[in-house]
């Protein structure tokens, strides 16, 4: 009986190696590695949102109060709630609520945030953040 060599069977050329593969898996997570820490600084931190919050709600308060002509109290850690790492620091003298009178001054104080940020209330001009 002769001996018939048996025709290799015709493989596919479409579709990639596992080496290929991985290789494009290596170089997309390089690539991820560099460039998904830039979108970072285009997402405002939690922190950093709150405190813009509630920067424009106290400077709403200060508005409301020049507009109806009358203080107006508010207890800043009513605003933020307890246990969102943020601290009220009243100004020297002053009493644990801000008071915005009638002709744009405040008690002044500072909400002091976990992250080391702040709004100061500034007595005489009313608000600024200090990132």
């Amino acid at each position: 009986m002769p001996i018939s060599r048996v025709a290799p069977a015709n493989r596919s050329e479409a579709g990639f190696t596992l080496v290929e593969l991985l290789v494009v898996l290596v170089l997309l997570a390089t690539i991820a590695v560099f460039v998904l820490p830039r979108f970072e600084i285009l997402i405002p931190a939690p922190q950093a949102a709150r405190r813009q919050e509630l920067a424009r709600e106290l400077e709403l308060l200060r508005l409301r109060a020049i507009f109806e002509n009358r203080p107006i109290a508010v207890d800043p850690m009513a605003l933020v709630g307890e246990g969102e790492g943020m601290h009220w620091s009243p100004a020297a003298g002053n009493e644990s609520l801000l008071l915005f009178a009638p002709d744009g001054r405040s008690s002044g104080g500072s909400l002091l945030f976990a992250d080391g940020g702040r709004i100061l209330v500034d007595p005489q001009r009313g608000l600024r953040i200090d990132e």
